[in-house]
């Protein structure tokens, strides 16, 4: 049987002092890439770049592509676009990079996204982050008191259930 895990769609919350968004929900529209098993998104909204595929990371988990289907959904909230985790090791992967263009330093408070998974062996998210290239996500009261996260650091974990789960973290 062929695990699947799909990101149905995914909400990247940056603060200061007011909120600062990215939302993506349209990764089939956006993909740019030529290979059906490939995705290449980016996004750029409020200040901020969203990145998946070639460019995200130096490890090259660009997704197995993207889609469009309800997965028998009615609500307006899902318009049927979605991103396939790409398989390695046994584990569904994506690497995604958030850039800050705003010129001033933000404070990241939250990720959300809707994932579905489809077999009961996918139980989990975890969400890492790779201290690769000119990564700089600082852990700390203020940019100039704290430091960099190690790589892999855990920023949270979620468990899934089979059908379509909101993780927020």
């Amino acid at each position: 049987m062929k695990k699947l895990i799909t990101l149905i769609s995914l909400s990247l919350v940056v603060a200061l002092a007011n909120a600062v968004n990215i939302t993506v929900d349209d990764f089939h529209g956006l993909n740019t890439a030529s290979g059906a098993n490939d995705a290449a998104i980016t996004k750029t909204e409020n200040g901020l770049t969203l990145t998946f595929g070639p460019g995200s990371s130096s490890l090259g988990r660009d997704a197995y592509g993207t889609g469009s289907s309800t997965f028998g959904q009615s609500g307006a909230w899902f318009d049927g676009s979605y991103l396939k985790f790409g398989n390695s090791g046994n584990q569904m992967q994506v690497d995604f990079r958030l850039t800050n263009n705003t010129g001033v330093d933000q404070k990241l408070t939250n990720i959300s996204f809707d994932v579905r998974s489809t077999a009961a062996a996918v139980n989990s998210v975890n969400l890492k982050y790779l201290a690769t290239g000119a990564s700089a996500l600082i852990k700390g009261a203020s940019v100039a008191a704290g430091s960099e996260m190690v790589n892999l650091a855990g920023l949270g974990t979620e468990s899934l259930s089979s059908g379509i789960n909101n993780v927020s973290e």
